[in-house]
């Protein structure tokens, strides 16, 4: 009997690429997004160690240069802060558009998968069927010829 092939393999492999593309972009997108976000935390943990510290100074008493001098890092790291926390909005959408991708990509694949299964099991049906033919032709010779 005829072995199954189907005529869409060569698409459904490159759909399988892209999909495999797809979740190595995710992954690197939330990569940095983990980087980024890193990051902010730990300008935010500086800033707030800083602040501790100001204030502890300050009650000692300390010199006017010193505290502008802080205030001034303060408010680099306050900037640096913003800055961070908005490329942060960014890679989240980046990773977010790249998750929406990789769905979409999967449920090209999935598609077309099924519709390579649901020809499998017609082949598959059509190859007993044939099958079942040739049998009971083969039944009918040996009881006497066809009539």
């Amino acid at each position: 009997m005829k072995k199954f092939s189907f005529k869409l393999d060569s698409v459904l492999k490159y759909r399988e690429h892209q999909e495999k593309k797809a979740l190595r972009d995710l992954t690197e997108a939330t990569s940095v997004w983990m980087e980024l976000r890193d990051m902010c935390d730990g300008l935010l943990e500086k800033k707030e160690n800083l602040l501790d510290q100001l204030r502890m100074e300050a009650m000692e008493g300390m010199a006017a240069s010193w505290y502008m001098v802080c205030q001034n890092y303060a408010r680099e790291l306050d900037n640096n802060l913003e800055q961070a926390q908005h490329k942060l909005e960014k890679q989240n959408q980046i990773v977010e558009d790249r998750r929406e991708s990789l769905k979409k990509q999967y449920m090209a694949k999935e598609s077309l998968g099924s519709l390579k299964s649901l020809y499998a099991q017609n082949h598959k049906k059509w190859v007993e069927e044939e099958e079942q033919k040739f049998l009971d032709e083969m039944i009918l010779m040996k009881r006497g010829g066809l009539q």
